[in-house]
């Protein structure tokens, strides 16, 4: 593998993105119904965290891996 191509669906431009590899997910359920009612939870079921921590609507509680939005990850990734 040498790059991917990245079409804008807005604007239909292409362009070739090198790389080296690739990492992709098809999606995923969050296994965290043990904690709905005791933390904050998006509508997804993903653990909803402070912007740029770990850190939960739970003093001293703190979400780390796939069970954070996963959103957040992609797109620091990406930029």
């Amino acid at each position: 593998m040498s790059g991917v191509l990245v079409k804008r669906v807005d604007t239909g431009e292409e362009s070739v993105l090198e790389l080296k590899g690739l990492f992709y997910g098809i999606g995923h359920t969050p296994n965290s119904h043990l904690l709905e009612g005791q933390i904050e939870l998006d509508s997804s079921g993903y653990i909803i965290v402070k912007e740029g921590t770990a850190k939960t609507s739970v003093e001293g509680v703190f979400a780390a891996g796939d069970v954070q939005v996963i959103l957040q990850t992609c797109c620091i990734i990406h930029n």
